[in-house]
């Protein structure tokens, strides 16, 4: 886990050919394909996934697959490499957050257009009725916002729910028009 996270690559390749479980999990619930995705290892992933791990694996402790974890933190690269390995636009942590509305909380815009493209619900709601919109309006992220109010096909300004609405200043309340 460690070389993976660190991206030690030529260790993690000797490990596994000497029989190390690539779906092992650590105290904290996590695999080591998830471990390279957040640290941005593209190289450990690509290694991990010819190797055989399981692309859709969610960890232990919120559900997360490597896919969401790359697009919390923003890593592209990785998020391709899960994409074209099959990973679920769709898999929802244990609050049913999407790697959609996990990269459109950080304002990661080359991931959210990544997973769009990848056909990503920008509708779908998690356990508490938060969509990817509504996340980017609370974050502020108004270029992602647009993006999906295009996706989404809402362009009226009652598509906007009165809650999200007062999250919104006044001045980017005017780019969803």
């Amino acid at each position: 886990m460690a070389a993976a996270k660190r991206g030690f690559a030529d260790i993690v390749q000797v490990l596994l050919s000497r029989g190390a479980t690539v779906e092992a999990v650590n105290r904290d619930g996590n695999r080591a394909l998830e471990i390279a995705a957040r640290s941005g290892r593209t190289a450990i992933v690509r290694l991990l996934l010819e190797n055989g791990a399981f692309v859709d694996a969610p960890n232990r402790t919120r559900g997360y697959t490597a896919l969401s974890t790359a697009a919390l933190c923003g890593h592209i690269e990785v998020a391709h490499l899960l994409l074209s390995h099959g990973a679920r636009v769709e898999a929802k942590s244990c609050i049913g957050d999407t790697p959609l509305l996990l990269a459109a909380t950080r304002g990661r815009l080359d991931v959210v257009r990544a997973l769009l493209a990848h056909g990503a619900s920008p509708n779908t709601k998690n356990v508490v009725g938060e969509t990817p919109l509504s996340r980017a309006v609370a974050g502020g992220y108004v270029e992602i916002a647009a993006l999906l109010r295009i996706a989404a096909g809402t362009r009226s300004r009652g598509a906007l729910s009165s809650a999200q609405a007062r999250q919104v200043t006044s001045l980017s309340y005017e780019c969803f028009i």
